[in-house]
């Protein structure tokens, strides 16, 4: 099978992908008996893989893992690339089990997460916003555990990253773009035969700030809505009101008092087949194999399961 291809290589996120598409296939066309055989397939292909990795990683150092390079001199791209793959991985996985009745197991997992930020902030460092979803991933998984000091920090490590990228640097590739599009959009700036035009916005910005709301770090909100203004960023995503009715929304209008913050903000739990089953797995599921979307109620209501920091 091509999952077990991909993970017998190394690249467990790759089999990931491979379930989360047939899950994404079984909800866009139906609900019936059939679909849920379909998803259920998808949920057995995601967990054995993902166990096989947990089972890889669980007694290693997870910084050695990601900062292990062929030259030394690639590390400031693949530390944080390797990072963000491992947290995504590995906060689905809890996230999963937190959803089927495995707590024990998600704990364990969610603590290693945890650990792995006090010592590096390498998933809050996206080299693209191809890699936002990662930072959501992670930051629910740590309010889902109760760890909500480090999830509060890794918002705040992406925000201020981010911001620096757009202000000093040339800013994020888009969520799609081919990698060597991502290395020389992030780096371009530093060589003058790779510059590019900076590109002002950004998805991990309408990731971090809609997280920031909705897990209840008002003052970081407060922030990150000043600080984008000042230096002149812009938040985007793609906005779905339903399957057959998405919009990318170039720059999001955040309001620093009003409930809700932003339009994408009304979409409800429900706007999904998933989200109207309660499946919030799912919707993750989903939101992974695009990379540029998410629904501010869905992600409340993962971080509702120990409550927010308000």
């Amino acid at each position: 099978m091509l999952s077990r291809a991909a993970a017998d290589t190394g690249r467990e996120d790759l089999a990931a992908q491979i379930a989360f598409l047939l899950l994404r296939a079984a909800w866009e066309t139906g609900t019936g008996p059939a679909q849920a055989a379909e998803r259920d397939v998808a949920h057995r292909l995601f967990r054995t893989h993902a166990a096989e990795f947990w089972d890889f990683v669980r007694d290693a150092d997870a910084v050695d893992l990601t900062t292990r390079s062929r030259s030394g001199l690639d590390s400031f791209i693949t530390h944080p690339v390797k990072a963000a793959r491992l947290c995504e991985q590995l906060s689905l996985l809890a996230l999963f089990e937190y959803e089927h009745s495995d707590t024990a197991l998600a704990q364990e997992v969610a603590a290693y997460i945890g650990a792995f930020g006090d010592r590096s902030p390498a998933v809050a460092h996206v080299v693209s916003d191809d890699w936002a979803f990662s930072v959501l991933s992670t930051t629910a998984v740590l309010m889902r555990s109760g760890r909500i000091d480090a999830a509060r920090r890794v918002l705040r490590d992406a925000a201020v990253w981010t911001l620096d990228w757009i202000e000093h640097g040339s800013g994020f590739a888009r969520a799609g773009d081919p990698a060597p599009v991502a290395v020389r959009q992030l780096l371009g700036s530093a060589y003058a035969t790779l510059r590019v035009a900076t590109d002002p916005s950004s998805y991990t910005l309408s990731v971090v700030l809609d997280l920031a709301y909705v897990f209840g770090f008002h003052d970081l909100y407060q922030d990150l809505v000043n600080d984008i203004d000042a230096v002149g960023a812009m938040a985007t995503l793609v906005f779905e009101r339903g399957l057959d009715d998405a919009e990318l929304l170039a720059r999001v209008h955040y309001s620093p008092d009003d409930d809700p913050p932003a339009e994408h903000h009304m979409a409800p739990t429900d706007g999904s087949p998933a989200g109207a089953a309660g499946a919030w797995f799912d919707c993750l599921a989903r939101w992974a194999t695009l990379r540029d979307r998410h629904i501010p109620s869905v992600v409340r209501a993962i971080g509702d399961a120990t409550g927010s920091a308000a």
